[in-house]
């Protein structure tokens, strides 16, 4: 990555005789609010995942140091959505608002610019680049391998069906599924109210996400969510009318 020396962090602390190093957690703030301006989210989108895994993790039983690597990931997932920004126009026009009505499932929102039957391929071809450089910044943050190695997955699919890996079940890092749950439990239930967000859950539950896992929200998400701080700016809730089965194209 262009410039990736040039970071200078060191354990997560300033030295103060040397401009170019930086605190490890303003880069994480800050790489996540970039983040989230590319997918169309309020600023504190994924700050509020961060929270929620942290949540799960802490209620399935992981330790300290599995919390610390569920809020990383959260923090960086979308790091690498810059990189494939050109690939996202040239599928669906506008990229941001492609992607904000992806991640709320709306896949009746989105223009696409090129067949159906391209999707898959593409699909697979902008997630590997956005992991890839995702990794690249976990690395050049010095965070341990583990959170790398959940960024690299953060598309795939319980049932096979994700990319770039076409990684099923077990063989996807639990990290990476925890992180996707919570994502889509803050998205959606911002957008379409917790039932509808439930609803969706469940149907996407054995194809995206771990059954266990939807379980899991399932029972804890009001509470969950009850204890996050509001959004600074909230979106005005849609209707929470009962929505149709969606599970998803998977571009992202």
């Amino acid at each position: 990555m262009p410039g990736a020396a040039r970071c200078g962090i060191d354990n997560g602390h300033v030295m103060p005789d040397n401009e170019d190093l930086i605190d490890r957690q303003d880069a994480l703030h800050v790489l996540a609010v970039m983040g989230d301006l590319s997918m169309g989210q309020p600023l504190d989108h994924s700050r509020r995942v961060a929270a929620l895994s942290a949540a799960m993790a802490r209620q399935i039983g992981w330790d300290a140091q599995a919390v610390a690597q569920m809020q990383q990931i959260a923090l960086l997932r979308w790091s690498g959505c810059t990189a494939n920004g050109s690939e996202i126009a040239a599928t669906l026009g506008d990229d941001v608002k492609g992607r904000a009505a992806m991640q709320a499932l709306q896949f009746d929102k989105i223009e696409l610019l090129v067949p159906l039957e391209e999707i898959p391929g593409r699909s697979a071809q902008v997630s590997a680049i956005h992991c890839e450089v995702s990794q690249l910044v976990a690395d050049t943050l010095a965070l341990d391998d583990a959170v790398a190695d959940g960024l690299g997955c953060v598309f795939e699919h319980w049932d096979g069906s994700g990319h770039p890996g076409g990684l099923r079940g077990e063989a996807i890092p639990a990290s990476a599924l925890l992180v996707g749950v919570c994502s889509e439990l803050e998205v959606l239930a911002r957008r379409l109210g917790l039932a509808a967000a439930m609803q969706l859950l469940r149907q996407r539950s054995g194809v995206i996400h771990p059954p266990p896992m939807v379980d899991c929200v399932i029972q804890h998400a009001a509470g969950w969510l009850a204890g996050i701080e509001p959004l600074a700016d909230p979106q005005i809730v849609e209707s929470a009318a009962t929505p149709e089965p969606r599970v998803g194209m998977g571009l992202i």
